[in-house]
């Protein structure tokens, strides 16, 4: 390779699509991270898609919570809603364990009071605590804290 086509694939690469600031993405201008580069994403769709994180909206929605968006963790999911669901006809049915969820997050978020919180904690019996997170625009998070 001749030392002006490397020349050539590096301007290629630096002169290529805009870089996106960390302050594009939601980080306010004091964070320590508002002014870097972003190398890369990996957003909640990303993580459904592959099976990290179970969207459940649609779910929560029939169960009467109105939250635009809300995503449990695989573990969460599995250990919380399928494992205490009852198997219908080889399908798991989780409205019961749902609604358990549901009603203990409710419970946690009526002990906060009216402060504004970010991260919400509780209590299912499992191995741990759960950690319920928003982002502020109506999307919540159910995880492990292990897994956060």
């Amino acid at each position: 390779m001749k030392p002006d086509e490397t020349d050539n694939k590096l301007h290629a690469f630096i002169d290529g699509p805009p870089q996106v600031k960390g302050s594009d993405i939601g980080f306010p201008a004091n964070h320590p991270f508002a002014g870097f580069d972003v190398v890369s994403q990996y957003t909640d769709d990303d993580a459904v898609k592959d099976g990290t994180l179970v969207d459940i909206t649609a779910q929560c929605n029939v169960e009467g919570a109105r939250i635009k968006r809300v995503l449990i963790s695989r573990a969460l999911f599995e250990e919380a809603l399928v494992a205490r669901g009852e198997d219908i006809a080889g399908v798991s049915e989780i409205r019961n364990p749902l609604r358990h969820l549901l009603g203990a997050f409710s419970r946690a978020v009526n002990l906060a009071g009216k402060e504004e919180n970010e991260y919400w904690w509780f209590d299912l019996g499992l191995r741990e605590r759960v950690k319920a997170c928003h982002d502020g625009n109506g999307r919540i998070t159910f995880c492990y804290p292990s897994e956060d």
